[in-house]
């Protein structure tokens, strides 16, 4: 049987997450809605947060317990171009980077419409690029979620 934590992560996504994606409602709106709900999530026990910059692009740092400092990656968050923020993402992004035990950077990317494309995979592609200058890495990786996927192909 699923723990409480999990049973209320589910609820949220059926009853407020899912019916706020419908395009009836204004964008605005949704976006709130999604951040709302991102502040009512735990944080992920063994990773810390830290605001920062990749490619002079906003983000977040999330950075685990005992992670490796010769490997770092770059998460690109969902929401089909429109909706979402590397908070919205936070868990799912620190869950990522504690299993794999390296430090993530989750980009805030633009999103459109108010910054149509080619603005996100610039972001990414600026981000990346920060990111692979790095003297101290051997080498990165990036990771995506949904439709944003997109953006990270575009990376590599």
């Amino acid at each position: 049987m699923p723990g409480l934590r999990h049973r209320v992560a589910g609820w949220l996504l059926d009853h407020v997450v899912r019916p706020g994606l419908s395009p009836s409602i204004p964008l605005a709106k949704r976006r709130r809605r999604n951040e709302v709900v991102a502040r009512l999530l735990p944080p992920v026990r063994g990773v810390r947060v830290e605001p920062g910059h990749l490619g002079g692009l906003p983000g977040e740092w999330l950075l685990p317990e005992g992670a490796r400092q010769d490997i770092a990656g770059l998460y690109v968050h969902g929401g089909g171009f429109i909706l979402c923020s590397p908070r919205t993402h936070r868990a799912c992004a620190a869950a990522l980077a504690r299993a794999a035990g390296m430090d993530l950077f989750v980009l805030d990317y633009r999103l459109a419409p108010e910054c149509p494309f080619p603005a996100a995979r610039e972001d990414v592609l600026s981000a990346w690029r920060d990111l692979m200058t790095r003297s101290h890495l051997r080498s990165g990786v990036i990771a995506e979620n949904s439709a944003d996927g997109a953006l990270a192909v575009a990376a590599t």
